[in-house]
């Protein structure tokens, strides 16, 4: 099955998951994010939010500012077309949906983290293999934003976890030269080693 057939066969099995497993395998993810060192120990973190029926972070998220952590959210970059900015996000902040229906912050230049400022980024996905290659939703967002991370084999920051369910994971993925590894994953069955 090549990544396009794949990515159609992941996105549909979890759409058709019942709501009720979708919420208790989010409950489940969100545990165990909270117990990872990486989370004790990072200041600003950036978030995702649900969409099609993806695991859904908000309880980490709430935790975290919480605890006072500063939280982010992707927005897509107004001048770096396919890339991801993030902007500050505290819990009722207004949101605003970007041109895929997804719920956003209004952009504001001045309130950008550069991405390398970044300790730990949640990343959603939609299939992942033991190595820990994510494939996504096909258009290359985080890929692009976090190349970075790839080519500099240093780079201690930011940290990135993807966060999904256990049918998620596969043998093994048809890996690009441009896509970006996850440092850890996530299920609901606890991390992925």
């Amino acid at each position: 099955m090549n990544n396009t057939e794949l990515r159609l066969h992941l996105r549909t099995q979890r759409l058709l998951l019942p709501e009720a497993m979708q919420h208790a395998a989010s409950h489940q993810v969100c545990h165990f994010a909270l117990q990872l060192n990486r989370y004790r120990l990072s200041e600003h973190i950036a978030f995702y939010l649900k969409h099609e029926a993806e695991i859904d972070p908000l309880s980490i998220l709430e935790a975290a500012f919480a605890a006072g952590k500063k939280c982010y959210l992707p927005v897509l970059h107004p001048r770096k077309i396919g890339e991801l900015c993030f902007m500050p996000y505290a819990p009722l902040d207004p949101l605003i949906p970007n041109r895929y229906g997804i719920l956003e912050p209004k952009y504001h230049a001045d309130l950008v983290l550069p991405v390398w400022h970044l300790d730990l980024v949640f990343a959603p996905l939609v299939a992942f293999d033991h190595d820990k290659n994510r494939l996504g939703m096909g258009k290359g967002y985080y890929d692009r934003t976090f190349s970075f991370v790839k080519h500099d084999e240093n780079a201690h920051k930011p940290y990135l976890v993807g966060l999904a369910y256990e049918f998620q994971k596969v043998v093994k993925l048809n890996a690009m030269a441009h896509d970006v590894r996850m440092h850890e994953v996530i299920t609901e069955q606890g991390l992925v080693i």
